[in-house]
Formats: C-alpha cells, structure tokens, sequence
C-alpha cells in the first residue's frame, strides 16, 4: 500500500535529484556531467541524448508545477537548435567538445530517437521553438532511420548520411519506442504508436519470447541475432555481451504504457501486459542479488548467469 509517508518520501526524493541536477547546464551548450556532489565536470564533453534525457526531466519538472524549470527546457532546446546540430548534412552529432566541435561525427539512432523525445516533450508544455523542432526531428528518421520493410530503427551513419552500418541494436530501438510513445501524446498522430508496435512485436513478442525473455541486444542488418557479439568487452557502456536486466525493466514498462496508448486509440493492444509481467520477472529472478550482494548485476548471458557484475546507476 502507497502510504501518505511514503508519498512524502518520494516526493523529497524526487525534488533532490531535480535540483542535483540543475547543476548541469553547460555554458557550452546543453547539459554536462557532474560530480558526485552535483558540480558540473569542466572541459567535458556534451552528448545529445544527455542534453536531450535532460531536457525531458525538467519537462517533467515543469509538469509537476515547477515553472523556474522552463528555463532549463529552453537551454535544452537552444543546444539541440544550435550547437548539437550538424547544420551542414542536417541531423544531430552523438557528442560535442567543449570548443563547440564535434566529438563523435557518427549520426546515431539512439540519440536522434532522445531528440524525438526532447522536442515532443517540449511540444506538450507549449514551448515556443518545439513542434518545429518535432517536425525537423520526424523528418530526419522519416529519411534515414526508420526501415519501414523491417519495422525497427537503422543504428547509424557516417556524419554524411553516406553508409549505415550493418548491425541493429534492440537499445536504440527500444528508447525509440519511447519517443514515438511521446510523440503520439504530444501530437495525437497515430502512426507514431503504429511504429512502436512493431518495433516491440519484433523484439519483444518475437525475439525476447523466443529466448525466454531473456531479449538479445545485437543483431545483423538482416535481423539475424548475434549472440557473442561484444563478449570479450562485456563491460561497453552501450553493447555489452549478453542480456542487461536493467533493459527488460525498461522494456517492461514500455509495454505496459504502449498497451494504455493503444487502447485509447482503439487500436490492438492484446499481447503486452503479459509480455510486461513476463519481463519484470526475468530482470528480478536473473538480476536482482544475482551474485549475493544487492542490487541489479549488469549483464547475464543467455543462462542468466552473471557476467558483468558492476551496479550500473541507469537501472534505478
């Protein structure tokens, strides 16, 4: 039961980590990293999905009455206009340095899919700059990452949009199901939800039930699973070897908010709610105290064996 002390405790603990990290706003341009006390890090670079989860938090601030927040939203908006753009083949960079130039030239579905969600979550809060900012995002993964024969996101491009490289992976596509979810609230187009429905038929109600839930991450262009992919480096922030359970909680909750989408739309939502149950277990029966110590291990490999022990921060 959700007690009115509990309720206070979440609400001190959710308004803590919002002023931890107001620190983050760079002079740069959009938001940094910070120290364990919540200084912002100096001369480090400035990743567009940061800027961009960032700016989706302070929408949420926004949402929860804390109107100072927009500002923050503003910065956020101002950096993905601006510095974070490739202005010159359209798009956005995966990271700038501190200078303003490009750290990481690559064009990545992952962090396009963070603009999708920035600019959509803007949109719903009224801000001036962000349905532009919405239809300029549509078209660039309309163009170059949304594969409409297969249903899911191309991972990448050179800084030219000239070659896509031949591996997809289930990270980018599932953080994409969460910004076509945003989108479709924020503009009540339905195609959005259309796409996210496929993206999480093939990879979950195909590919994670086939394994038992335990959902591979990497996979050919042709879709095909590749299962030692990255296993001598199973500690890679962004394609680690193996299973992540931190990954099949968040695809859990992204089934459940795609099936309320759904069905306010009228539209089939018959297998997710299952599915959602049927990933939470796993993550907690692989992950959780896996080695006998608490919290969520990393990654297990297709047994649920643990592999990567580290606590990863992103799974809380």
């Amino acid at each position: 039961m959700v007690t009115s002390a509990l309720r206070a405790q979440l609400a001190a603990e959710r308004d803590r980590l919002l002023a931890f990290g107001r620190g983050a706003r760079s002079a740069i341009g959009g938001f940094g990293h910070l120290d364990s006390r919540g200084r912002l890090v100096p001369d480090a670079p400035i990743p567009t999905f940061q800027t961009c989860r960032m700016t989706y938090s302070f929408v949420l601030s926004v949402l929860l009455g804390n109107e100072d927040d927009r500002e923050l939203v503003r910065g956020g908006l101002h950096a993905l206009q601006h510095e974070l753009r490739d202005h010159e083949h359209g798009g956005w960079y995966d990271t700038i340095n501190p200078d303003g130039m490009p750290k990481i030239e690559t064009k990545a579905a992952y962090a396009h899919a963070f603009v999708l969600l920035a600019a959509a979550s803007a949109t719903a809060i009224g801000e001036p700059g962000a349905p532009e900012l919405l239809d300029e995002i549509r078209t660039v993964i309309d163009e170059h990452f949304w594969d409409n024969d297969a249903g899911v996101m191309r991972e990448s491009f050179d800084a030219g949009w000239t070659n896509s490289e031949s591996y997809r992976g289930a990270n980018a596509n599932m953080h994409t199901v969460e910004a076509f979810l945003a989108a479709a609230d924020a503009t009540g187009d339905a195609e959005y939800l259309r796409r996210a429905e496929r993206i999480a038929r093939t990879f979950i109600d195909d590919f994670a039930r086939r394994y038992d839930w335990r959902l591979p991450e990497h996979y050919s262009a042709a879709l095909d699973v590749l299962p030692d992919y990255n296993r001598d480096d199973p500690m890679h922030h962004f394609r680690p070897y193996g299973v992540t359970p931190g990954h099949l909680l968040e695809w859990s909750r992204l089934c459940i908010q795609l099936s309320a989408s759904l069905r306010a739309a009228s539209l089939d939502d018959g297998w997710h709610l299952d599915a959602a149950r049927a990933l939470y277990a796993r993550a907690v029966a692989d992950g959780w105290d896996a080695d006998g110590r608490p919290g969520f291990v990393y990654t297990v490999d297709f047994e649920g064996r643990p592999v990567a022990h580290t606590r990863m921060w992103w799974v809380l």
